[in-house]
């Protein structure tokens, strides 16, 4: 949704009408330790008659004082939204908030409420209180697990457009696989689920998907649905960016009531120019009854508005002319023809490794029309030349399209353009878009992602080997110990000129982790010798995507020469979060304090990170170094990480706890690394020579990694990451390599 900053005149509304509209009014609650989760909300409803009043407890604030005031504003009040920790400032006053609730306000509480900041709702009655169990609003593992094929989540409007919420326990993984996606966001592209049903005024939303914004736009249709004693069972066609517009809505009566009058309401779409007066819509469809006790309408309608501008769908009640406002909103209208610039590294270094440049355009909602068609691409120089296009014209095979152009790798540093064509076969339709993309010249700090999967640090090809959490009075052990890359928090800024000294990189992370204060964060290192990467965020789930890639755009505006990194936890996740950092990470400790343990998933996880990000991006793995691990296990994992795919490695970590742990905790196992990471550096021309096969030994058992060229030497790299010995006699036939030989139990072989 792309917030428009500016009152947008709602040209074709009655005067009636207009009238009959009723502002929605939403109290922020906002607790201490937290407050800017909501910060996208007030910009993205200005001029829509949205009013926004704050509530916070601070230090010169106490809870009482803001639950008074609170109280005191629940009778001009529509929605309390609940950020975390909030719900202190409910204690007591049942009555009033029953009946805000029975009056048809509704209460939204967010993720990071803990279950015992719901005590609160006891007060209310067993009808309000909260479900006990691990599931929120009566959902638990089990309960999805019994659902075939998918749970049966209802949907209420803008839910396929760009919105949506999981009602669930506050952390995803406790579903595990038994949680499916049920609405697919078409705005981000990433699953999402939305349960309508609000019970009796509470939603419990826990993992949110998408925006703010969009969350508030659902909320917003489901409270005034409930108002009138509806609820939504499905909608489709709302994301309103096509030229044809057909939007399909089907209700029913709120908790099994029998299905009201459809000749009640009657429906109306509205769409209004900001800039151009005569770019309007109108469309009005009644609504009829369905099969099983449900009624609906279906609305079809062309839109030609490409401005900005206000988009409304009600249902107009014909008794009284009030309004159930399901869609709400500034929009800015989509071009039928979206190019994707190579976003998935911030700029296009002069010294790129790879011959051709990838991009992708996307087609539209409107884009479906357009197939069968054909289209062509190029590239322009800054002096406006061509310096690359496709050879010939092809066909359009989908709604999206990747495609790469041979910009010559000796192209100057510049300002570059891309543009495509498309033709649609039917009616001989012709759209052109372009977008801009630069190439830079190397720096001697710059670190770019090239879209073969390999950093450059200086334009030269790196293979980064790093530690976490050292404080500075180990920072030089660190060093001379071997490690190239150095993780800490930005609370030690003042420290870092002393990493510049020795040289060291800095993978740097800031717990103030949204867009604009890592802008500031990012602006503030760009320049400095230490600059590396930025850490966006640790271990996430998928319910903030959204956030983490507003982070990562963020940061590429303060500093386009170092990228964004995160460390990935959940495989089933991977793809929807592959465009939330430049450098991805995964992270597994499978070694416990007895030595053993299975550290095949290593693999797994690499090659389940690879292919979520389609080999464009350098993926690093994240193993353990607690101080107890054995030495050969110690080696063999980060060779299966090697051989798996990863382009660098950092351990976890140096030394934290009480009683401590961590690699400096072991002066032997940290001396056996010191031996180990002069080895890795001396292979890393060949892992990452571009001359590399994957090859699977001894019946599957042995990983290994044929690698290299002339200049760097060729090398075959074994592992048996199983706990039983491998006779290998299938290895290829190379110099220096035996036609049989034996692995031990985690044994590596290097020739």
């Amino acid at each position: 949704m792309k917030a428009i900053r500016a009152v947008l005149p709602l040209l074709l509304l009655s005067a009636s009408a207009a009238a009959a509209a009723a502002p929605f009014r939403v109290a922020l609650v906002l607790g201490p330790p937290h407050g800017e989760e909501f910060s996208s909300v007030p910009p993205a409803f200005e001029g829509a008659g949205w009013t926004f009043s704050t509530f916070r407890v601070a230090d010169d604030r106490p809870a009482e004082a803001v639950k008074a005031d609170l109280l005191a504003a629940l009778e001009r009040t529509d929605l309390v939204a609940v950020g975390p920790l909030a719900p202190d400032v409910f204690a007591g006053e049942g009555a009033a908030w029953r009946a805000f609730l029975e009056r048809g306000g509704a209460v939204a509480v967010t993720d990071c409420n803990y279950p015992d900041k719901y005590a609160w709702t006891d007060q209310l009655g067993p009808d309000y209180r909260h479900p006990d169990g691990e599931g929120f609003a009566g959902w638990s593992p089990a309960d999805l697990k019994k659902e075939d094929p998918e749970p049966a989540i209802r949907t209420f409007p803008a839910a396929q457009v760009d919105g949506g919420m999981l009602w669930y326990h506050f952390n995803l993984a406790n579903a595990g696989a038994a949680w499916r996606p049920v609405v697919r966001c078409a705005r981000h592209g990433q699953p999402c689920a939305i349960r309508a049903d609000v019970g009796r005024g509470f939603v419990y939303l826990t993992n949110l998907r998408c925006p703010y914004s969009s969350f508030f736009e659902n909320l917003r249709a489901a409270t005034e649905l409930r108002r009138a004693g509806l609820e939504v069972v499905s909608a489709s066609g709302l994301a309103l960016t096509n030229g044809a517009v057909a939007v399909e809505v089907r209700l029913r009566a709120e908790g099994g009531a029998p299905a009201p009058n459809p000749q009640r309401y009657l429906a109306a779409l509205e769409i209004a120019s900001a800039t151009n007066a005569a770019q309007a819509v109108r469309a009005e469809a009644p609504l009829v009854t369905l099969p099983g006790g449900a009624i609906g309408f279906r609305l079809k309608a062309a839109n030609a508005v490409r401005d900005p501008g206000r988009v409304r769908l009600v249902l107009r009640d014909r008794r009284d002319g009030s309004e159930i406002a399901l869609v709400d909103r500034n929009q800015a209208f989509d071009d039928l023809v979206e190019i994707e610039t190579p976003h998935h590294w911030a700029t296009v270094s002069t010294k790129r490794r790879a011959a051709d440049v990838s991009f992708a355009f996307r087609l539209n909602p409107a884009g479906e029309k357009v197939v069968p068609g054909t289209w062509r691409a190029w590239a322009k120089g800054p002096d406006g030349r061509v310096v690359a296009s496709t050879p010939r014209e092809e066909r359009l095979a989908g709604w999206r399209t990747a495609f790469r152009l041979p910009v010559p790798a000796d192209a100057p540093a510049g300002d570059y353009t891309v543009g495509v064509e498309v033709v649609s076969a039917q009616g001989g339709g012709r759209w052109t878009k372009t977008a801009p993309f630069r190439i830079v010249a190397p720096t001697p700090t710059q670190v770019l992602p090239d879209q073969d999967g390999v950093l450059l640090r200086g334009g030269a090809p790196w293979f980064p080997l790093g530690m976490y959490h050292a404080d500075p009075p180990f920072w030089q052990e660190v060093r001379d110990t071997g490690f190239d890359l150095q993780q800490a928090m930005n609370w030690l800024d003042g420290e870092f000129p002393r990493l510049a000294a020795m040289g060291q990189p800095l993978l740097y992370e800031t717990k103030h982790n949204w867009p604009e204060n890592m802008a500031i964060w990012a602006k503030r290192y760009a320049n400095e010798p230490f600059a590396c990467m930025m850490y966006v965020t640790d271990e996430p789930d998928d319910t903030l995507v959204w956030k983490w890639e507003a982070c990562r755009r963020a940061v590429h505006g303060a500093d386009p020469d170092h990228p964004t990194f995160a460390v990935l936890a959940h495989p089933a996740s991977f793809r929807y979060q592959r465009n939330i950092a430049d450098v991805l990470a995964i992270d597994l400790y499978p070694i416990g304090r007895d030595g053993s343990g299975d550290m095949v998933e290593i693999e797994r996880r690499i090659r389940a990170c690879r292919a979520a990000c389609g080999d464009e991006r350098p993926v690093l793995a994240v193993l353990q170094s607690f101080g107890w691990e054995p030495q050969e296990k110690f080696r063999a994992m980060a060779y299966l990480s090697i051989v798996s795919g990863a382009r660098g490695i950092l351990w976890y970590c140096w030394q934290e706890g009480d009683p401590p742990n961590g690699l400096h905790t072991n002066p032997a196992l940290q001396e056996f690394a010191r031996g180990l990471l002069a080895e890795i550096r001396g292979l890393a021309p060949a892992f990452l020579s571009g001359r590399t096969k994957e090859l699977s030994l001894c019946g599957g058992r042995v990983r290994a990694l044929l690698c290299g060229t002339k200049e760097t030497g060729v090398h075959l790299v074994c592992v048996n990451p199983t706990d039983e010995a491998a006779v290998v006699d299938d290895a290829p036939k190379m110099p220096g390599v035996p036609a049989s030989f034996t692995l031990p139990p985690a044994g590596v072989a290097v020739y």
